[in-house]
C-alpha cells in the first residue's frame, strides 16, 4: 500500500498520508490540517470531533491576526513578551514542531496562577488570588532575588537539570503554558545559570505586576476567544458579516 490511502481527511476532504496523519474517533486528519493546529491541541486530537477541529483551526487563524497586531511593551529576552496596552502576552512557540508555529496570544485575564519549578520542585507560586508565596528552599541570591536563604538539601545541589515557569490558564484550549529556562545540566554560578535566574526574576516580576492590576478593565477570556464566539454567531446567522467584522476590529483595537 502507498503512502496515500483512499481515506480522506475529515476536515478538508484531502488525501491522507499514512505516515503523518492523526487518528480521531470520526476518522483521520491530514498533515496540512494538523499544521494549522497548536501542539497542545494536537496532543489530544484523538478525543476531538470534526466540528471541534474546524473551530480550533478558525481560532488559530484569529490568533494569527491577534499576533500580527501584538506590540510588545515589555520583553524578557526571547522568552516572554507583554503588550500592556492590550493586556496580552505570549511565549515562543516550540522551536521543533510540525504544527502551527505562531505563538498563542493570551489575555492577562487568562492567568490563574504561575510557579517557578526547578527539577520538579515548586519554589515560588503567584497569582491574583494568592499574591506571591514562597515554597520550599531558595534558588537565587543577590539583589532582587526571588527567594533567599537556601537551607537543607536544596542548598547542597550544585547542578540544575531543569528550570521553567509554568503559567496555569483559564483558556478555551490551553490549561497552561511553560517558559523553559534551563533544560540540561547547568552548574550553579555558571554564566547560563546566572542569566536564566535573572530572566526568571524579571518574568516573575512582570507576572506579579500583571496580576496585581486590580483596577484594570476585565474581559471574559482573550480577544481571540471572544472573536471565536462572534464567529460562531455569524456561522449560525445570529449576526451579519458586517457586525462580525466591526466587533472583530474593536477586539483587536484596529
Amino acid at each position: 500500500m502507498g503512502l496515500f490511502s483512499k481515506e480522506s481527511c475529515i476536515v478538508c476532504g484531502g488525501k491522507v498520508n499514512a505516515l503523518t496523519k492523526a487518528k480521531t474517533a470520526e476518522g483521520s486528519v491530514c498533515s496540512s490540517c494538523l499544521s494549522l493546529c497548536s501542539p497542545n491541541f494536537v496532543s489530544n486530537i484523538k478525543n476531538k470531533n470534526v466540528s471541534e477541529i474546524k473551530m480550533h483551526i478558525e481560532y488559530i487563524k484569529e490568533n494569527q491576526e491577534l499576533y500580527k497586531n501584538f506590540q510588545a511593551t515589555d520583553t524578557v529576552g526571547k522568552l516572554f513578551f507583554v503588550d500592556k496596552s492590550k493586556r496580552l502576552f505570549h511565549v515562543p512557540a516550540p522551536a521543533v514542531s510540525i504544527y502551527n508555529k505562531t505563538p498563542i496570544v493570551y489575555s492577562f485575564d487568562n492567568i490563574v496562577d504561575y510557579e517557578l519549578v526547578v527539577d520538579g520542585e515548586t519554589y515560588t507560586k503567584g497569582g491574583a488570588s494568592i499574591g506571591r508565596a514562597l515554597v520550599g528552599g531558595a534558588v537565587f541570591g543577590g539583589v532582587g532575588a526571588v527567594i533567599g536563604g537556601a537551607t537543607g538539601k536544596k542548598s547542597q545541589k550544585e547542578m540544575i537539570k531543569k528550570m521553567y515557569i509554568k503559567i496555569t490558564l483559564n483558556h478555551t484550549y490551553d490549561t497552561y503554558t511553560e517558559i523553559s529556562l534551563i533544560s540540561a545540566d547547568t552548574k550553579k554560578g555558571s554564566f547560563l545559570y546566572n542569566t536564566m535566574t535573572d530572566c526568571a526574576n524579571k518574568i516573575l516580576a512582570l507576572l506579579d505586576s500583571i496580576t496585581a492590576e486590580s483596577s484594570a478593565p476585565s474581559f471574559s477570556g482573550s480577544a481571540a476567544d471572544e472573536i471565536l464566539k462572534y464567529k460562531q454567531l455569524l456561522d449560525c446567522g445570529a449576526i451579519t458579516e458586517e457586525e462580525f467584522n466591526k466587533k472583530k476590529s474593536e477586539l483587536l483595537n484596529l
